[in-house]
């Protein structure tokens, strides 16, 4: 039996995994590691990083092979995965590093990139990612920051680099945004050295929430989205996901029906018939010239929870799920429900978006099969985190009977208002 393995991510889509009997040297790694460079094929977008000390890319794509040493009894298992699967590609390794780490490990981190710490570190609540508050030795005596911890394997350094770009962008333009701090090297991001895990460090921004908002609050918020918007316009972020029936919608189904994830046969062929009919009714609406032309960056997880009000107005917080999409994205996650108070509200938002950026009311059309493939993205998202302990409390009857039962009656539901505007064109 070769135990133990060692696992290494080389890059944001390839992997290597070492066993061996006794020990390991740093001569032994790097013989497999010019082995398995052997296997590789170019493929634009797939970037791993060749020597790690120097810090270089290149772009290849490695095939699943298997190299056995005999001399050194080592053995390397090479793979080559996809953003749709890094999260169960990067092993339970990284993902271990993730769940266990430690105030130390926050400060730590931060003091390598050159940032002093007084020792002062308190977990903030996140789902997804893991954040701290810490306190530093700023500028003007001591300051507090949030440092952000991504979840191993979900985005890659481009995909946050994306992320950021959007967010100092603007920024710069004076857009009420809490955007990350460089590090003393000028980059955004940084890498945990003992874990390999990405981190970057925002400002501490106080504020509340609010669900309750007066007419002028909303026509204020629906000319700030705008002018996020106009900005988003200016720049392609090239790594980031396309929001579509088939990423959003089809890839999760595959993801949930290859996982098992509804035991009950009945409600997995009725789950799966329901998603694709949505797929399939919503692509014409996506596929028209009008939607195509609207995709651009966007927050893509714009909901109350997400802005907090500052007296100065509203800040727009967490980028983390920014998308290519349709602006009307942005806009239906404010009042996710139905309703004529939704209604007065949502006009209210676009009276204020309209006096700084065009809005092709087309584009209302999108609402009915973005919140369908919402509900799905949502259910596959849970079921890829669902090792995290805090998944598990937070939903604690996903993947029963009664889960998938409430999630059919839900798209039921959505296939209707979908069926209705196709044959109509009424919503």
């Amino acid at each position: 039996m070769v135990f133990p393995m060692k696992w290494f991510g080389v890059g944001e889509d390839v992997g290597l995994v070492f066993g061996f009997h006794d020990y390991w040297s740093v001569e032994d790694i790097d013989f497999i590691f010019r082995e398995a460079l052997k296997f590789r094929q170019p493929l634009p977008g797939v970037r791993r990083r060749e020597e790690k000390s120097g810090g270089a890319y290149q772009q290849h794509e490695i095939d699943e092979k298997n190299i056995f040493n005999s001399t050194n009894s080592l053995w390397v298992h090479v793979f080559h995965y996809s953003m749709e699967t890094m999260s169960i590609a990067w092993g339970a390794g990284p993902t271990q590093y993730f769940y266990d780490i430690t105030p130390d490990t926050v400060l730590s981190s931060v003091e390598k990139t050159g940032i002093q710490c007084t020792g002062r570190c308190m977990a903030l609540g996140s789902m997804e990612n893991r954040v701290y508050e810490v306190e530093v030795e700023g500028a003007n005596g001591r300051e507090f920051r949030v440092v952000k911890f991504y979840r191993p394997g979900r985005w890659s350094w481009d995909q946050i680099q994306d992320e950021h770009d959007f967010l100092l962008d603007l920024e710069e333009v004076e857009i009420p945004v809490v955007a990350p701090i460089d590090f003393p090297d000028g980059e955004t991001i940084n890498e945990c050295e003992s874990t390999g895990i990405y981190f970057c460090v925002f400002p501490r921004v106080g504020g509340r929430s609010s669900d309750e908002m007066l007419e002028d609050q909303l026509i204020r918020l629906g000319r700030q989205i705008a002018r996020i918007h106009n900005v988003g316009a200016t720049h392609d972020a090239p790594h980031r996901v396309l929001l579509t029936p088939d990423v959003y919608g089809r890839t999760n189904l595959d993801f949930i029906l290859s996982e098992g994830l509804i035991k009950n046969a009945d409600y997995r062929s009725g789950y799966e018939k329901l998603v694709n009919r949505i797929c399939d009714l919503s692509d014409p609406i996506f596929d028209e010239d009008w939607a195509q032309n609207q995709y651009q960056r966007i927050h893509g997880d714009c909901h109350l929870g997400n802005i907090i009000w500052r007296p100065e107005g509203p800040v727009f917080v967490d980028f983390d799920d920014m998308v290519i999409g349709p602006p009307v994205q942005d806009l239906w996650l404010l009042f996710p429900w139905a309703g004529e108070e939704v209604e007065k509200k949502r006009d209210a938002v676009l009276a204020g978006y309209e006096e700084m950026r065009q809005f092709d009311r087309r584009g209302l059309a999108l609402i009915e099969p973005l919140r369908s493939l919402r509900f799905v993205h949502f259910a596959a998202w849970i079921g890829k985190r669902w090792e995290d302990p805090a998944f598990q409390n937070a939903f604690p009857d996903y993947g029963s009977d009664q889960y998938w039962q409430s999630q059919i009656q839900d798209l039921r539901v959505q296939l209707g208002k979908i069926e209705e505007f196709t044959q109509t064109g009424i919503r």
